[in-house]
């Protein structure tokens, strides 16, 4: 089916024009999926806001979600309408056609994650013994239960347990030629930089930079087959971000520019969402160390790639420092100009097309 005549679209033009009722956020990613496939006039790594919408208005969702999400439910997002994609969830597990992919358990988990009296722990571990699960989905089924109880439950002891026997299946899948040796670092790496996290909620912050530390040397040119070297390259900059704030948070900014420059350089040119990342905790540190020409050159080029994410809610916070820093730079008509940008602009349209002229 041609683009134009996509049923979703036509949903998705529908609700952009009938804004009454609607949750903002989800007017914003209407606008979004009803415009082509363009790079002028749709950011190209928005695809999900056309998932999101088919998931909450499919008449069969489950279907949907089976066969066309197309394996991106870690980027779907809800446009803040968390609770509606609940019920659809709630609406499948009930039906009588029982989730049994480890794709779709996996995205029914990540969105009742966000219900705290689910049990979407439960979904996880079911993703990881569906039959069509391979070993690396085995170990990302449980490095998600972990997470789940890390950051949803606090449940520091349960994420723990399972991060270290993650590990250890992990050296024995490699033993047994099961799983090669690159996708197992890339992998040891992930629950590392989890244990991590573990570590700075506990205020055991050098614990937790020894940990990150060695999060980093496992991802590092791992030559990896099944997790794929996009993610690997992603994973591997997500943890040197967050090196970075771990430096920010010790007041060490010094170093944390020094570690977010080498994310930057590397990132140009790769994945955007990781450097769109970098370079706004970058403009951000600038800022606190008052140098506001340079935060504000950081933060603009971080608002255009965020628009080309379609990100609002991020779009939103880091136009909100932009403002801040042009203003104190001196150029109170360039903080004008982002404030109206604010108003007029969420998703930020024209800075895609911009992009693209």
């Amino acid at each position: 089916m041609h683009e134009v005549d996509h049923p979703l679209r036509h949903l998705a033009t529908s609700i952009s024009r009938a804004p009454a009722g609607c949750h903002p956020a989800l007017l914003d990613r209407a606008e979004i999926a009803s415009l082509a496939r363009s790079p002028v006039s749709r950011p190209s790594a928005a695809p999900n806001y056309i998932s999101d919408l088919g998931l909450r208005r499919s008449p069969d969702p489950a279907d949907f979600l089976t066969h066309a999400l197309a394996g991106r439910h870690d980027i779907v997002s809800f446009a803040g309408a968390w609770q509606a994609s609940v019920t659809a969830a709630r609406a499948i597990i009930r039906s009588g056609r029982p989730a049994t992919t480890c794709r779709l358990l996996t995205y029914l988990g990540s969105i009742l994650s966000h219900d705290e009296s689910s049990d979407a722990g439960a979904l996880f571990l079911r993703a990881g013994v569906a039959p069509d699960a391979g070993e690396v989905d085995a170990a990302m089924a449980k490095i998600r239960f972990s997470a789940w109880s890390i950051k949803r439950r606090s449940d520091f002891d349960t994420g723990l347990t399972t991060l270290r026997a993650v590990r250890r299946d992990l050296t024995q899948a490699m033993l047994d030629r099961r799983v090669s040796d690159g996708d197992a670092r890339v992998l040891e790496a992930i629950t590392v930089n989890l244990e991590a996290l573990v570590a700075v909620r506990r205020r055991e912050l050098d614990s937790a930079g020894f940990l990150m530390d060695r999060a980093a040397r496992a991802v590092e040119g791992s030559r990896v087959v099944m997790v794929g070297d996009s993610e690997r390259r992603r994973y591997s900059a997500q943890i040197e971000v967050n090196r970075a704030q771990l430096l920010v948070g010790a007041g060490k900014y010094g170093a944390a520019l020094n570690r977010l420059e080498t994310v930057v350089a590397g990132e140009r040119g790769g994945d955007s969402a990781s450097l769109s990342e970098a370079l706004a905790l970058s403009g951000y540190v600038h800022y606190r160390c008052g140098g506001f020409q340079r935060a504000s050159e950081l933060l603009s080029e971080a608002e255009s790639l965020i628009a080309r994410e379609g990100a609002p809610s991020r779009l939103a916070l880091v136009r909100k420092n932009l403002a801040a820093a042009t203003a104190l730079s001196g150029d109170d008509e360039g903080a004008g100009d982002v404030l109206r940008r604010i108003a007029d602009d969420p998703i930020g349209s024209s800075l895609v097309a911009e992009a693209a002229a």
